[in-house]
């Protein structure tokens, strides 16, 4: 495989897990709320750039240079990442029962 598209994936990957870290602290401290907010951990790899995303999508607010999870936010967040799950299941069965009926008609 070509090294650069590994190493995209391997990035992708560490984003994705510094997010989830970040998002499970925010969750344990209770972080939902200006009052709650806490000063996280940004020690991981890429954490402060998942951090700035975060922010940037709405996901997490700051406050008095805190930050705390928007739950409403995270909660579209969630919902629209099932809905294309739902979507993306539906087209892999609709292809699919295209193909038994192409195989079933050459017969």
């Amino acid at each position: 495989m070509n090294p650069a598209i590994t190493a995209a994936i391997i990035s992708a990957s560490q984003q994705q897990a510094s997010g989830t870290a970040l998002l499970a602290q925010l969750k344990k401290a209770g972080a939902t709320s200006p009052a709650k907010a806490i000063a996280p951990d940004l020690s991981a790899k890429g954490a402060d750039k998942v951090l700035a995303k975060l922010i940037a999508d709405g996901i997490i607010r700051t406050a008095n240079g805190r930050v705390f999870l928007d739950r409403d936010r995270f909660a579209e967040r969630q919902a629209g990442a099932r809905n294309a799950a739902l979507v993306l299941i539906a087209f892999l069965l609709s292809a699919g029962a295209s193909l038994v009926a192409l195989l079933v008609r050459a017969g």
